[in-house]
Parts: structure tokens; C-alpha cells; sequence
């Protein structure tokens, strides 16, 4: 959905490819924590409103099963963010950012037919 990559597109810009680089310059470290937790819980919101929406598609179970498997990855893996975002070391934070991309590159692979740019 449209809502999903606007919330996805937020936290890519938060989480820094250099995971030290959050820890310098002037900006308040807690405050990015912060978003990060918002940004990634909503990313969940919008997962689960993504599996919700698969009642409306029509796919053979295999690919049903597989879907609603990514899904609930993306939910999980942004809650595991969000709770964590204000105490994870910098470094953890790019790992489990990471996770969560690899779960929406796996989906739309499968289903989309490829990447959003």
C-alpha cells in the first residue's frame, strides 16, 4: 500500500547506513530513538493492515500462506524495533533495520514483480 512505503521511505531515512553515524554530529540522539520506535510501530500497523488486506486478493494457498508468512515477518521485525529502537546499539539497529528490508524485498519479489525504487 501507499501508506506502507510513505512509513518504510520515513525509516530508511532514520536509520543511517553507518550505524555510527548516528552517534555523531549535533543531533539529539534520543529524539532519533524516538522516531525510530514511532516509525517502526507504525511500519507493524501498516503490516498488519497489509495481511488484513489479502482477504480481498486472490491467490492460490501456497502463495497465500507465503504472503501472509512475510507479512507477519514485517510486523514482527518492525515490533521488535520499535520496542527496542531507545536501547539497541547502533550497529543492532542497522541489523534489524535490515531484517525488516529484506522482508519487504522478499515480498515484493514474489509479488509485486519486483523493488520499489
Amino acid at each position: 500500500s501507499q501508506r506502507l512505503r510513505s512509513v518504510m521511505k520515513q525509516l530508511l531515512a532514520l536509520v543511517p547506513e553507518d550505524p555510527d553515524s548516528i552517534a555523531q554530529g549535533p543531533t539529539d540522539i534520543a529524539a532519533v530513538r524516538r522516531e525510530i520506535r514511532t516509525t517502526s510501530l507504525a511500519l507493524a500497523d501498516q503490516a498488519q493492515s497489509v495481511r488484513n488486506a489479502l482477504s480481498r486478493r486472490e491467490l492460490p494457498a501456497s502463495q497465500r500462506e507465503r504472503f501472509l508468512a512475510l507479512a507477519d515477518a514485517l510486523r514482527e521485525r518492525a515490533t521488535a524495533l520499535g520496542d527496542d529502537a531507545g536501547t539497541l546499539p547502533a550497529a543492532a539497529l542497522r541489523d534489524r533495520f535490515d531484517g525488516i528490508l529484506a522482508t519487504c524485498n522478499a515480498c515484493h519479489d514474489e509479488f509485486r514483480g519486483g523493488r520499489d525504487g
